[in-house]
């Protein structure tokens, strides 16, 4: 066990793969998972229990835009409806799953650089 104030590293990216394909100009990722659950309340027993649901995991990635274009066409993809393998690391483990392109988008504005950003939406894994 380190001493108490000892200092320690942290990661810094989650790099993200798209159909097997390193995507390099990644901003920002934020994953989460939603259990499905729903909490079951009773008038007498205030709460009694969970209901199981569908779960699913949801990623939004923003990406900066280069000079020469976007680098990865999730306009296109979201507009097909096609299926995308979507890979996250994290640390020495990862997440993988096969879901769709649920939105895609473009935004820029003073002083910042032109954004492109999609969100994912598939089944829950573990990350493993």
């Amino acid at each position: 066990m380190p001493a108490f104030g000892a200092l320690t590293d942290f990661l810094v990216r989650l790099p993200v793969f798209i159909n097997g394909t390193a995507i390099e100009n990644v901003t920002s990722v934020e994953m989460t998972l939603d259990s499905g659950r729903t909490a079951i309340f009773t008038t007498t027993q205030g709460l009694a229990g969970f209901a199981e649901g569908a779960k699913s995991v949801t990623i939004k990635v923003n990406l900066a835009v280069p000079i020469s274009g976007l680098e990865f066409d999730n306009w296109k993809l979201a507009n097909s409806g096609d299926y995308v393998s979507i890979q996250i690391g994290v640390g020495r483990v990862d997440f993988a799953s096969t879901g769709k392109l649920m939105d895609a988008g473009v935004s820029g504005s003073v002083n910042q650089a032109v954004e492109n950003s999609f969100t994912w939406q598939g089944p829950a894994a573990n990350i493993e």
